[in-house]
């Protein structure tokens, strides 16, 4: 049995792939694009080439490649865009892209683990964001300066303490933030100001109730900082890899944390979306 922590919301990973599996490593996510910027040879060939032979390389629109490719010979690596190679390597493109430092299984334990039948080819996980991440990242329209700005540069600039603030770790980096916008609330003098800092103390206190997140606790022992688990933020990938990359888990969410996540997650996706009812004139 696992060793389960104080709180008993994680537990160390057992030695099968589950669902609610977190793992700690840079994963590249990339964002689904109408335009096709396809990466390969300056004279068309599989863009792998100008990796594995030190090729030159470029982007080509698909046009433009389309018609380089009629006048190329039909063999080896001058494959039709989106098809394979013929040692099995798929198309490269460039695509837009986030980074994320940690995320979390998704599909359900049976269909991954191996244990009572072979794992499906395919799984799907999550992005988890920590609070961290999400204010030195993401911008939001302050009326203080009539533009957008991250949390975190706002606080730096217009709250009390924040040469304090300015080396937080990311484990002390959510209470210290509360602590720092609860302190200002009290001391700011400037209308915009107090009203920027009190719209900021309500969304730190109500925005893990959005029917797209989902709480993940700070934990020390496992060195995880407070997070959210971003439903929008979902991704298919090889089950294989999740196999190859399984040393990278650090935590497990545990029952009935895991059950109410798996829960909340299908209810995001299954919820339908429903007009409210009419009311009499």
């Amino acid at each position: 049995m696992p060793k389960v922590n104080n709180n008993s919301y994680y537990t160390a990973p057992t030695s099968y792939l589950q669902q609610g599996d977190i793992f700690r490593i840079d994963l590249v996510a990339p964002a689904a694009d109408e335009v096709q910027r396809i990466f390969r040879t300056k004279d068309g060939r599989h863009g792998s080439l100008v990796f594995e032979e030190n090729c030159d390389g470029r982007v080509f629109g698909r046009k433009e490649l389309d018609k380089l490719l009629e006048s190329a010979p039909q063999a080896g690596f001058y494959t039709k865009p989106f098809h394979l190679t013929p040692d099995g390597q798929e198309e490269m493109v460039v695509v837009f892209a986030r980074l994320f430092r940690y995320f979390i299984i998704a599909t359900q334990t049976c269909d991954i683990s191996g244990k009572d039948k072979s794992p499906q080819d395919w799984a799907t996980i999550l992005a988890v964001i920590t609070l961290a991440d999400l204010c030195r990242t993401e911008t939001f329209p302050f009326s203080a300066t009539g533009q957008l700005m991250t949390i975190h540069d706002f606080v730096k600039t217009y709250c009390d303490r924040s040469d304090e603030f300015e080396d937080t770790s990311d484990m002390d980096y959510a209470p210290n933030l509360r602590q720092i916008v609860a302190d200002s609330a009290k001391l700011a003098t400037n209308k915009k100001v107090l009203q920027d800092i009190r719209h900021l103390k309500n969304y730190l206190s109500s925005y893990y109730n959005k029917i797209f997140m989902f709480s993940l606790p700070a934990d020390s022992e496992f060195a995880l900082p407070e997070s959210y688990v971003d439903f929008t933020s979902a991704f298919t990938v090889p089950t294989s890899k999740l196999l190859a990359l399984q040393s990278r888990r650090f935590a497990t969410i545990v029952d009935p944390y895991r059950i109410e996540f798996a829960k909340r997650f299908g209810e995001f996706f299954a919820r339908v979306a429903l007009p409210k009812p009419m009311r009499p004139a």
